[in-house]
C-alpha cells in the first residue's frame, strides 16, 4: 500500500529527465543542451567571421547570467513551480533557447561585422523573436503557463532590447540614446523599490506586447546592412518614443490605483 505522502515520489519519476527536449525533463537537463546549443554557436561564429576571443568572453558571459537568472527563478518561485507535473515546461525550454540565441548575438558586441555578420545576426535575431511569439501560445495552449515563465518571458524580452539597442549604438546605426530602450524596464523596477504603487502587477496588454514587438523589429532593421544610418536613426527614434508613451501609460495607470 502507497502511503498519501509517497505521491511525490511516484510524479518525480514520471517527470523523467532523459526527454532532453522535453517539457517534463529536469531543469538541469536543459541547462545541458543549451551549454551545448551555445557551444555549436561559439565554435561556428569566430571562424565564419574571424571574431576576436572577446566574441566568446561576451557570449559565455551572457550564457552564465541566463543561467544565474533561471536558477534564480527556479528557487523564487519553488512553491509555486510544477516540478512533479510538467517539469521544466516545453514553454520554458522555447524561452531558453531564444535565450541561447541571444547570448550569441551578444557576443557580437564590439565586433567589426562585415555584411554576411551583419545579415546572419539579423536573421538570428528574426528567429528569436518569431520564437518569442510561439512560446506564450505554446504556453496558453497546453496550459503550460506559471509565474516564472511569464517572468522568464518578460526578462528575456527586456535583455534582448538590451542587447539589440548596444548593438545599434556599436556598428554607428544610432546615437547612444537609443540604449534608453533597453535601459527603461531596469529604471522601472528601480522606481517600484522607491515607490510601493509601481510594484502593483500589471494585467495584460496588447499595447503592450505589440509595442514591445515593434521595439525588437525596429532595432533588428536597423542593424540590417541595407539600412543606412541616416534611416536607422528615424526608425530607432520613433520606437523609443512608442516605447516611452507605453511606460508612460503603465506608470500613470498604476499611480492613479495607487492614489485611488
Amino acid at each position: 500500500m502507497i502511503r498519501k505522502d509517497d505521491t511525490h515520489g511516484r510524479d518525480l519519476l514520471r517527470a523523467s529527465p532523459f526527454p532532453a527536449f522535453g517539457g517534463k525533463a529536469w531543469p538541469a537537463v536543459h541547462f545541458v543542451w543549451a551549454a551545448v546549443m551555445l557551444g555549436a554557436g561559439l565554435f561556428l561564429m569566430p571562424r565564419l567571421f574571424s571574431f576576436t576571443d572577446m566574441y566568446i568572453t561576451y557570449t559565455v558571459t551572457a550564457f552564465s547570467i541566463l543561467i544565474a537568472a533561471v536558477g534564480w527563478g527556479l528557487y523564487r518561485f519553488r512553491g509555486q513551480f510544477p516540478w512533479t507535473e510538467a517539469g521544466f515546461g516545453t514553454a520554458n525550454a522555447i524561452t531558453m533557447g531564444r535565450g541561447v540565441l541571444i547570448c550569441l548575438v551578444a557576443g557580437a558586441i564590439g565586433q567589426v561585422w562585415s555584411a554576411g555578420a551583419a545579415w546572419t545576426f539579423v536573421v538570428v535575431s528574426s528567429f528569436a523573436l518569431i520564437m518569442d511569439g510561439f512560446d506564450g501560445w505554446y504556453a496558453r495552449r497546453n496550459g503550460d503557463e506559471t509565474p516564472f515563465g511569464a517572468l522568464f518571458d518578460q526578462e528575456t524580452d527586456a535583455a534582448f532590447i538590451m542587447i539589440l539597442a548596444v548593438l545599434v549604438v556599436d556598428q554607428g546605426k544610432a546615437g547612444p540614446w537609443i540604449i534608453l530602450s533597453g535601459l527603461l524596464r531596469y529604471l522601472f523596477v528601480a522606481a517600484g523599490f522607491l515607490i510601493q504603487g509601481l510594484r502593483a502587477p500589471l494585467g495584460p496588454s496588447l499595447r503592450r506586447k505589440t509595442i514591445c514587438v515593434i521595439q525588437v523589429i525596429s532595432l533588428v532593421v536597423c542593424l540590417a546592412p541595407i539600412v543606412q544610418p541616416w534611416l536607422s536613426t528615424w526608425i530607432a527614434a520613433l520606437s523609443l518614443v512608442l516605447l516611452l508613451y507605453s511606460f508612460a501609460v503603465d506608470v500613470i495607470d498604476l499611480m492613479s490605483k495607487r492614489h485611488a
